[in-house]
């Protein structure tokens, strides 16, 4: 953009155009208050960042254009990875406050920058050194079950509000660094999220539950004088709790909240709005809303309930087993009673799960590291003296936990030799250490003729604090091969039975030939 012509712009049609391309987009919005005097230096260079979220309804509240917080970040949803984005230039003189993405798109001058781009792992892209102008940011490969979000006019720089904002640090009344949040709404009338890491027995884990809302069956069904009672459909959410998750109900309760409404997040009270039964025998949560509960939401135009339920992990996850997976179900029906929901009701399209802190094990040769070996057993002990003893961590019902090195269930493609220790103790500061004993050498699928030797000597792990997991390779000397560590090699004993038995049996029987011909000899000449 020509220097004489960016100055010609009036502050006025400038914000005539951020303020209609970006409410509209209803991802942020920008207003450049009377204060502001200057224009942009017309020799910065500027930058897009998105930050791509999933959400279960739809945004009401425009951002700034500024950078968020972490704590405001997490608020908006869960990040999400593989959704394509194209960022397309427009010849500024076509710009006006009645533009709209789809004229803009199929002006004459509008390009693409670059090829599209793809958020990464933290739900992000960085479009940097980009020329001030306008530009029109499209959603171009949506992520399957989540709604696309808007083309988007955007304006680099955007004004600020604010001089003093975070973001315009030489308070010209421009941000040159742009960030934008826009939300995928979910497609699934549920959805269920967590904090996703590696937790220890005894922590505490919030799951997040997305229920829609469906004004087709929640509306009422009879409405008449005030003594007929408005009929609303029900609303059920059920959580099935693994058995390895612990919930209280009377200590730590959970938080039921109408999202999306006319009034924002707004809280529901228990018995008024809803009710909760909590069946221990089971292990099962549900929470149904009441005729209230449903007058409420329909009144302020709720899109959806979000349940937050806290729960603990209890000693049951000491074992093998290295991930928690937790559903939940919707199910619903009219006010005449006809289904909502599948019988059954609906699940989560993707099913949340942690992990439990543990030590993973991978089993290889001691000479081709890239050949892992299946079918290793290992105990393990929270000391080396423990180790020589014996004396290993025991699951709930006290027996000693046992794995096998075998296929990782966690990974798409075939990964040999692993295994998992779950529901160790991770200590403050840490590291925590551990041992691990072999208690049977793996299988050798390549070469049966050369089997793996087991291992003598305790081998060490830790857990580290902050990541609540550790890993340890293994590795095992096949017979025959060079030892490991620079140790003595091993070699086979003679097999009962077999030849090398037979060989000293024949030596033995003419041995004792030679002595029993010796003594008659000896005899006849002493005669």
């Amino acid at each position: 953009m020509s220097k004489r012509l960016f100055k010609r712009l009036s502050m006025t049609v400038m914000t005539a155009v951020i303020a209609f391309g970006l409410l509209t987009s209803s991802l942020f919005t920008s207003t450049v208050g009377a204060e502001t005097k200057n224009l942009p230096d017309p020799a910065k260079k500027t930058s897009l960042t998105v930050h791509k979220y999933a959400t279960a309804t739809e945004s009401q509240t425009p951002g700034s254009g500024l950078e968020l917080s972490d704590a405001e970040a997490a608020a908006l949803g869960t990040t999400l990875a593989g959704v394509g984005f194209t960022l397309y230039s427009v010849d500024q003189n076509l710009v006006d406050e009645n533009s709209t993405p789809a004229g803009l798109l199929a002006a004459t001058g509008t390009a693409p920058v670059g090829t599209e781009q793809f958020t990464d792992a933290n739900g992000e892209i960085k479009w940097s050194e980009l020329s001030q102008g306008y530009y029109v940011l499209v959603e171009t490969t949506p992520l399957a079950g989540y709604k696309k979000s808007p083309d988007t006019i955007i304006t680099l720089p955007m004004g600020i509000a604010d001089a003093d904002a975070d973001g315009d640090a030489d308070n010209t009344g421009f941000n040159y660094d742009v960030h934008v949040y826009p939300k995928n709404v979910s497609d699934s009338p549920i959805t269920k999220d967590v904090e996703e890491g590696f937790y220890e027995i005894g922590e505490t884990v919030t799951w997040t539950i997305d229920a829609r809302v469906d004004y087709d069956l929640y509306k009422p069904a009879v409405v008449g004088p005030p003594a007929v009672a408005e009929a609303y459909g029900s609303f059920v959410i059920t959580d099935p709790l693994d058995t390895r998750l612990t919930y209280d109900p009377t200590g730590s309760p959970a938080v039921l909240t109408m999202t999306g409404g006319k009034s924002g997040p707004t809280k529901l009270t228990a018995v008024t709005d809803y009710t909760e039964v909590y069946d221990a025998a089971t292990n099962k949560v549900t929470w149904t809303l009441t005729q209230a509960g449903m007058k409420k939401v329909d009144a302020d135009d709720a899109g959806a309930v979000r349940v937050e339920l806290d729960t603990k992990i209890n000693d049951t996850a000491i074992g093998t087993d290295p991930t928690i997976a937790n559903t939940a179900i919707l199910d619903n029906s009219d006010a005449n009673g006809t289904d909502g929901t599948p019988d059954g009701g609906v699940e989560p399209p993707i099913i949340p799960e942690i992990g439990v802190a543990g030590i993973e094990v991978l089993k290889v040769d001691s000479v081709d590291t890239s050949i892992f070996l299946n079918n290793a057993k290992f105990k393990i002990a929270l000391t080396e003296q423990d180790a020589k003893d014996k004396k290993f961590v025991k699951d709930k019902a006290g027996n000693d936990v046992e794995i096998t090195t075998g296929d990782n269930p966690e990974t798409t493609t075939v990964e040999m030799g692993w295994g998992y220790f779950a529901g160790l103790p991770v200590d403050e500061p840490g590291p925590t250490d551990f041992y691990l004993v072999e208690t049977q050498a793996p299988d050798n699928v390549l070469d049966p003729s050369k089997p793996y030797i087991l291992k003598q000597e305790a081998v060490y792990a830790e857990i580290k604090v902050d990541e609540k997991t550790g890993s340890v390779t293994v590795k095992n000397q096949a017979l025959g091969n060079p030892p490991i560590d620079e140790k003595k090699p091993t070699f086979e004993l003679p097999k009962t039975g077999g030849t090398g038995t037979v060989l000293f049996t024949v030596a033995g029987i003419i041995l004792m030939g030679g002595a029993a011909f010796l003594f008659m000899r000896s005899r006849k000449a002493n005669a």
